[in-house]
């Protein structure tokens, strides 16, 4: 465990940023794992009472201010059989951390609970073929030239994918 899982990718996970459709939930960052590899996202949290992943975000608008705090954000999976993706985490209804704490205390153990992102089962695990994205319900547009968005990387694995 401890791959690093970001808006910027890694060499063996593609990251797609994406443009979200306003009103709508929609996907603003696709990870695609490259043929052979095997992702997986644990729903554990190195402090706090709850499960789940820990999310880092710095979302801002093309005018450099934060999203709107009334933002819904998802984490969704998608196979190609699927016709729509599949959302495997609880709905963050407010996105409040992201706009008051800093990336720096928001990996702060005392602020934990407040970023992670409650999973549906014990991990999510994404093929070659599949998709997790991070989509969200926004009335404002992201612009990814300044923002930014980690997974906290003790709860990702990239491994191999044996079919």
């Amino acid at each position: 465990m401890g791959d690093s899982l970001s808006n910027l990718g890694t060499p063996k996970v593609d990251a797609i940023e994406k443009q979200n459709t306003t009103g709508r939930m929609t996907p603003i960052l696709e990870f695609d794992p490259n043929d052979g590899i095997l992702l997986e996202i644990m729903n554990q949290v190195m402090a706090g009472a709850e499960p789940g992943i820990p999310i880092y975000a710095e979302l801002r608008d093309s005018g450099d201010n934060d999203l709107p705090l009334d933002t819904d954000l998802v984490v969704r999976y998608e196979a190609p059989a699927m016709d729509q993706p599949q959302v495997v985490s609880e709905v963050m209804q407010n996105i409040r951390p992201y706009r008051t704490l800093n990336i720096t205390e928001q990996q702060s153990t005392d602020y934990i609970d407040q970023v992670r992102q409650p999973l549906k089962g014990q991990k999510v695990q994404v093929r070659p073929m599949d998709t997790l994205e991070v989509a969200i319900d926004s009335s404002t547009q992201i612009d990814w030239s300044n923002s930014r968005l980690d997974f906290a990387r003790q709860h990702v694995n990239i491994g191999s994918y044996n079919r």
